[in-house]
């Protein structure tokens, strides 16, 4: 028979086997010791399909009666059973019963075998010590086979062989474009913004700021000399913004030369200085009101050379 029958052959045969068994254990003991078991089953996983690095799990439930307990030597041991098994866990549950004592125990093993093919392997037994009252007998979980098989079926080479590459999908071109677009796009709205932004959306710079505040300011009551006062200053400071450190009407052609959009607007600045310098600083006699167009129109200039900046 050949060996790829032979295989088709195994597995069909396993595959009508039951995915689990339970079996009793009556027959590990002699008609002198089977009247002291109460209770013994031994329950099994399914006995095949496994590959290397899978866990079988095996479960004893094992009854006593009095006055025998479990010997905790021969409880079995996380250890290396051979190249291909070891125990990788073991759990022991007990409480009692009626007239003893009852006993779970759950082994956990893994499997370190990668065959070339279809293999059968044995979990050897394993012997469990009871003693008491003078007495001792050893129960015995029975050896177990199963089959492993090969991670990798024999053949896939072969066959991965004749098969055309698949193409795998991936997202890198539509990154790409989206990086590119975004780029674009950010470009030609720093590009737009700068050309036609300020218009468009209003640029708020250092006058246009105060013009609006200073309109806010003269909204309400009657022209004065505190809300002259606080006009002139918040005009001031439109100049300290602007320079970015505070400034005085003998630098102004400095400011200008800084500054070229506000040439324009050079005498309206230099007969704002005057202006602000009586309201501070003159004399009752030489000192005449700034009125409160005055103030307005001047920022409204300066506010208006402000902007040419930006086209």
């Amino acid at each position: 028979m050949s060996k790829p029958i032979f295989t088709s052959f195994v597995i069909a045969l396993l595959l009508i086997l039951p995915f689990a068994s339970v079996a009793s254990g009556d027959e590990q003991f002699g008609n002198a010791h089977r009247e002291r078991i109460m209770n013994f089953e031994v329950e099994t996983p399914r006995s095949f399909g496994y590959v290397i690095g899978d866990e079988i799990v095996h479960e004893a439930r094992i009854a006593v009666k009095a006055p025998l307990l479990l010997v905790p030597d021969t409880i079995p041991q996380r250890e290396k059973i051979s190249d291909w098994l070891t125990v990788k866990k073991v759990e022991v549950r007990e409480r009692d019963g009626n007239g003893g004592r009852a006993y779970t125990l759950r082994i956990t093993y893994q499997i370190f075998h990668e065959p070339d093919q279809l293999e059968w392997l044995t979990i050897p037994e394993r012997k469990l010590g009871f003693a008491g009252g003078g007495d001792a007998l050893e129960a015995v979980i029975p050896a177990w086979s199963f089959t492993v098989m090969p991670f990798v079926p024999e053949g896939a080479d072969e066959f991965a062989k004749d098969r055309p590459a698949m193409a795998v999908p991936t997202l890198w071109p539509l990154v790409r474009f989206a990086t590119f677009t975004a780029i674009f796009l950010g470009l030609a709205l720093t590009l737009f913004y700068r050309k036609w932004g300020r218009i468009l959306f209003g640029y708020r710079g250092s006058f246009a700021r105060a013009e609006r505040d200073i309109r806010r300011m003269l909204r309400d009551g009657a022209w004065s000399e505190t809300q002259e006062k606080e006009a002139l200053k918040r005009l001031h400071r439109a100049f300290n913004e602007t320079a970015e450190r505070p400034f005085f009407a003998h630098q102004l052609p400095e400011f200008l030369g800084a500054f070229p959009w506000f040439r324009t607007e050079e005498r309206a600045a230099k007969e704002f200085f005057n202006e602000s310098e009586r309201a501070f600083f003159g004399i009752s006699g030489d000192r005449a009101p700034v009125s409160r167009q005055s103030i307005l129109d001047t920022v409204r200039l300066l506010k208006r050379a402000e902007r040419r900046r930006g086209r």
